[in-house]
């Protein structure tokens, strides 16, 4: 039976179930689905100094080098989100606002956890999770961790970011914030008529049509009028081709027209954030406590975009106008118990949607449109995304003193369920044509006649991750030195299903032009053409289609068992030895198909092939690192040399090794995935030097190398029609390597309260792709993603009593590359953004904050050169805001 169109369980139960019960994929692949599954950045003088100290201890005590940012240290810094805050960490990059980019290394290349859990990812064509979507509000803390230890999944390349949420409180808790501001280029915008509500809940009238879901039913996917007539016919041998086309047009008439782009003032930004909690004592050992958070923001930005064709940047162009609504939506519950100090359980809930309701009209000119000839593309276009993340979770640890014969004994365990949704309803656009004078003033703008002029497609994407796992510590002293040994198991199951269908009204059978053009308001002109009259008028020559290129959805999942154990060993003082090596077995499998084929084998696969479809793996990840202290060197009043080496992997994303090919909805590029792309092997190895002196100075300087073997890269493939299209090959080799250098410096000589932090790394890295049919202009050359430099600085200010305290951070990269380019063409780079932050905190009462905020304060421009030629160009805008935080 053909499962309904954007009901996410239904694909998943009724092919992946039956393909996993073959007894020939279970023989062959080794997968049963029954088988039981057995710091850095401190920004703080006065108020802010004070909030530093614990992860100062915390990251010392480590036996691998981390970094670790605070709740307080990103307040201070202004950040209001994850991934603008992890750019404060020295070699952190970031990538479209929402990945994150470790030691040059792309979004594959680093890892996130939430609480030490795996999570689903929401973003269509990454497996990786966009860090944008969590707002600082919920965070405790983030480790980062960019040398392997044997806890960690051994998919570990340039880092770990393990997301820490906030427990119970200590104490009651009543927090409400409000702010207010603005963005200097976003007074005046675009908007439409359609969307969702200040929720960011997109309106029914954009679900898919019912009409057309009973039709793809009732017409075994093919709504085009000889389909439908030649069926017709099958039972009533008196219907005429106009019946059929009649049908056709209803189709598109179902379809939501309602679209109206206009131009208008824009509100201002908006933001409300309320926490609430307690804790309460049932006994003098027992404790209850719970949290609750809750927020709203709600934002509008231009983001006007210019692209350029790097060989004739004056005649192939596109200029694009778009305002993007975004609306983000928070909820988190923590609920917890604890006993004495040494015991714990910790319930945690958490919801956040993010949504993006975007307007533009783009112009421009391709080869097929000349300027010159006085006529210019038009493309009138609204997208409305709604991201969600729902995840619960329960966690518990235990601590037993002189228990079993050791010193120490400790254990803890966690369990994690989570879902990752994105939903893409009826995304539209409308291809125009406009007629110019010599001059370039506009004369008049048309529809353009073509079987596809007025896309409406709809995207769904389902990630489900299932988690758990438990470990154990036990430890005690031996002679003068003293040993722990650690171990334990973690287990996730994820299952991804993707869909995409598109449907488009066609002008293709429109025999008068003048019937697509009108002289009234260009922004409403779609409305107008498309109304309801022409739509079901069998003699407009207007009609509906369906379907896309095929194989654009599929349904994937992937199963990882891994046990791990440590041995941790205080040799003497000065040194500490830790060695720790992981298991890990791995399945993958991911399988196109066509959302329109309702035949009786959709998937049109032999079994065999099929069962090439799995890759099972399993492999042994060891680590090793050494710690030397000395408490008097230099003047530090701590002292660390910390080095360590491991083998980790970095394995192909699900939607990588599908055939299916699919339209990338944040580049818009054609994507075709590689069924026989290999995982990556990399070997590790980091040498950090930590000087930790009395006064709360510190300085740190990092040296690191990684050679991966058979990396994976993006690459550029050929296109008709000018259309880019994106693959991926396994290079042969590459290598990264570089230096970190991070201070903290007290300048209260100068002035009372101040004082100065940075971090600065230099790097280079080199990949080699023996490939030469593929027709790359460079084979050898630095990695996707990677920055030769990359510089942190921030000034703070304290003042005497707490009353004030600001700071000003710089952040800026050095160019990295997008892609690499084809035939001759040079590769293309992002060039470097400089961002310049300012926060001013004044605290009137103790319980009061008024925070100014100042962001991208030179009001720099995103741009990307290929060679010569500036080919993108995007505003960005600076942001100020103004904000009330009470707290009681």
């Amino acid at each position: 039976m053909k499962p309904n169109l954007f009901t996410p369980s239904a694909l998943a139960s009724a092919i992946a179930l039956a393909l996993l019960s073959s007894p020939a994929v279970m023989a062959q692949t080794g997968f049963d689905p029954e088988r039981p599954a057995p710091i850095e950045e401190v920004l703080v003088t006065g108020r802010q100094r004070d909030a530093a100290e614990q992860l100062i201890v915390e990251r010392i005590e480590e036996s691998h080098q981390v970094d670790i940012l605070s709740a307080e240290t990103i307040s201070r810094a202004g950040d209001s989100d994850l991934a603008a805050a992890l750019r404060r960490v020295p070699g952190l990059t970031l990538l479209g606002g929402k990945y994150v980019y470790v030691r040059g290394l792309g979004e594959r290349y680093s890892s996130t956890q939430l609480n030490g859990a795996q999570v689903p990812s929401p973003d269509f064509s990454r497996n990786v999770l966009p860090l944008d979507i969590f707002p600082t509000d919920i965070i405790d803390s983030m480790v980062i961790q960019k040398s392997y230890s044997a806890d960690l999944p051994a998919a570990f390349g340039g880092g770990n970011i393990n997301i820490r949420t906030k427990g119970i409180p200590d104490d009651f808790v009543l927090n409400l914030e409000l702010s207010s501001g603005f963005n200097s280029s976003s007074k005046d915008g675009f908007t439409n008529s359609n969307g969702g509500d200040s929720l960011g809940a997109a309106a029914d009238s954009m679900a898919f049509p019912s009409a057309i879901s009973q039709g793809l039913t009732d017409y075994r996917g093919d709504l085009s009028v000889s389909n439908i007539f030649a069926t017709l016919r099958s039972s009533d041998i008196s219907a005429t081709r106009n019946d059929a086309v009649a049908i056709n047009q209803s189709y598109a008439a179902s379809l939501d027209r309602q679209f109206a782009i206009q131009h208008q003032s824009l509100d201002p930004d908006r933001n409300a954030k309320l926490a609430l909690g307690n804790n309460f004592f049932l006994s003098d050992d027992l404790e209850i406590g719970f949290l609750a958070l809750a927020g709203q923001e709600n934002k509008w930005r231009n983001k006007h975009r210019m692209t350029k064709n790097w060989a004739q940047p004056n005649d192939i162009y596109t200029d694009t106008q778009r305002t993007v609504n975004e609306i983000s939506l928070t909820g988190a519950f923590n609920v917890g118990l604890r006993y004495t100090n040494d015991h714990q359980l910790l319930f945690s809930s958490l919801f956040l949607r993010n949504t993006e309701d975007e307007t533009r009209v783009a112009i421009g000119n391709d080869l097929n449109t000349i300027l010159a000839d006085g006529n210019r593309e038009r493309e009138w276009a609204t997208r409305y995304e709604q991201r969600e993340l729902f995840v619960n979770q329960v966690r518990g640890s235990h601590r037993f003193d002189d228990t079993l014969f050791f010193a120490r004994l400790g254990a803890g365990w966690y369990y994690s369920d989570a879902t990752a949704t994105s939903d893409v309803p009826g995304e539209v656009s409308v291809l125009g044509l406009d007629s110019l004078t010599t001059g370039g003033e506009l004369v008049s703008s048309a529809i353009r006649s073509s079987s596809s002029v007025a896309s409406f497609n709809w995207t769904r994407l389902d990630d489900e991750v299932e988690s758990y796992g438990w470990e154990f510590e036990a430890g005690d002293e031996l002679g003068d030195s003293e040993w722990t040994i650690s171990g334990g198991y973690d287990y996730w199951l994820k299952v991804r299903h993707f869909e995409y269908l598109p449907t488009n009204i066609s002008t293709a059978g429109v025999q008068n032009a003048a019937d697509l053009r009108d002289s009234g308001d260009v922004l409403t002109l779609p409305d107008r053409i498309f109304d309801d009259a022409s739509l079901l008028d069998v003699t407009s020559g207007l009609g509906f289609r369906t379907g896309g290129i095929g194989s654009e959805s599929y349904v994937a999942f992937l199963e990882s068992h891994a046990g791990w154990g440590s041995l941790d060993v205080q040799l003497s003082e000065a040194w500490r030895l830790n060695a720790g090596v992981r298991w890990e077995e791995y399945t993958q499998f991911s399988l196109p198909y066509d959302s329109l084929n309702y035949s009786d084998d959709p998937v049109g696969l032999s079994e065999q092939e099929i069962v090439d479809s799995f890759s099972v793996s399993d492999d042994w990840y060891p680590s090793l690192a050494l710690t030397y202290s000395n408490g008097d060197f230099l003047g530090a009043e701590t002292f660390q040399v910390r080095t360590s080496v491991s083998q980790t992997v970095v394995r192909p994303d699900l939607r990588e090794v599908s055939d299916a090919t699919y339209i990338d909805t944040v580049t818009e590029f054609r994507v075709v995935g590689n069924p026989l792309l290999e995982p990556s092997d990399l070997t590790n190895a980091d040498l950090r030097f930590e000087w930790f002196f009395e006064n709360g100075d510190s300085l740190t300087s990092t040296l690191f190398y990684k050679d991966i073997s058979a990396p994976i890269e993006a690459i550029q493939r050929p296109g008709s029609d000018d259309n880019l299209v994106i693959g991926f090959v396994n290079a042969d080799s590459a290598e990264v390597y570089g230096v970190e250098f991070e201070m903290l410096k007290d300048l209260s000589q100068l002035s009372s309260g101040l004082f100065v932090s940075g971090n600065l790394t230099l790097s280079d890295s080199e990949i080699q792709i023996s490939q030469s049919d593929i027709g790359l202009t460079n084979n050898t050359r630095r990695m996707n993603g990677h920055s030769e430099w990359v510089a942190n600085a921030a000034l703070g200010y304290d003042s005497d009593g707490g009353l004030v305290s600001a700071n000003m951070v710089y952040n800026i990269a050095g160019e990295r590359l997008v892609f690499a380019g084809r035939a001759g063409a040079p590769d293309a780079y992002e060039q470097p953004f400089n961002s310049l932050d300012l926060n001013v905190d004044v605290f009137p009462l103790e319980a009061l904050r008024v925070r100014f905020k100042v962001q991208n304060l030179l009001d720099e421009k995103v741009t990307f050169a290929q060679g010569d030629t500036t080919i993108v160009e995007q505003t960005v805008g600076s942001s100020y805001s103004l904000g009330l935080r009470y707290e009681f």
